[in-house]
């Protein structure tokens, strides 16, 4: 049982890690539709999304269980990505994009144009 004891802990934070999977999902599909992708920058941004997701799956493991790879972590990471694709994706999709346009109207205003000549 003493082996046991903490593994409920390192699936509460391997499903945080998927949630921030889900959360790096959404940035590259958001380059991805902003930048109007082609088969190039699509591959790279699907690139960069599995070496960031890989990347943050490795780190969390690090923390929570010294990177001992078992199922119940991967299924646990599983979950949580699935947890913020079927929830809080529509919101921060929708408020990076608010962000990105912020920045549009930034660029245009008369001030910005005379600071960047």
């Amino acid at each position: 049982m003493r082996a046991t004891g903490g593994q409920w802990q390192v699936f509460v934070v391997m499903l945080l890690s998927g949630a921030a999977g889900g959360a790096w999902l959404c940035l590259t599909e958001y380059i991805k539709r902003r930048m109007e992708a082609g088969r190039l920058l699509s591959l790279l941004c699907d690139a960069a999304f599995a070496l960031g997701a890989a990347a943050v799956y490795m780190a969390f493991s690090l923390r929570a269980s010294w990177g001992e790879a078992r199922w119940y972590q991967l299924i646990a990471w599983l979950i949580g990505l699935a947890l913020f694709m079927a929830g809080p994706r529509v919101p921060l999709f929708l408020a990076v994009r608010a962000a990105g346009r912020l920045a549009g109207l930034a660029r245009s205003t008369k001030i910005w144009q005379k600071i960047f000549k």
